[in-house]
């Protein structure tokens, strides 16, 4: 990582909670600072698309978690898709995602997902 500026010993990086902390191998010091996910400071907005007309009820369900539609909006957008089941931020495509993941949903996420 580099070398420390009090002794010139070896730099470890190290995450601890929500911060990054670098330490000096050799003499012990060290400095923090604030750290989260790059997927938290992602400002880009996701589409989550349903590409799957072949819907089982297990994966309406999980459709229905996602969206809060109920079951018989949930059947006529499968019947017509590609349909646009959602949008957020990445942490929020992330936690919705898993649902259709679990339920084996065929989905596309707009723009590319990188996560």
């Amino acid at each position: 990582m580099g070398d420390c500026w009090e002794c010139g010993g070896e730099l470890v990086s190290e995450i601890k909670g929500s911060s990054l902390v670098v330490t000096c191998s050799k003499c012990g010091m060290s400095i923090a600072r604030s750290w989260s996910e790059p997927i938290r400071e992602d400002p880009t907005d996701y589409k989550i698309i349903l590409t799957d007309s072949d819907c089982s009820p297990a994966k309406l369900k999980a459709i229905a978690k996602i969206t809060g539609f109920n079951y018989l909006t949930i059947r006529k957008i499968s019947q017509n898709t590609p349909q646009e089941l959602c949008q957020g931020w990445a942490t929020v495509i992330r936690d919705k995602k898993k649902y259709l993941d679990d339920a084996d949903v065929k989905y596309i996420i707009e723009p590319k997902w990188k996560y």
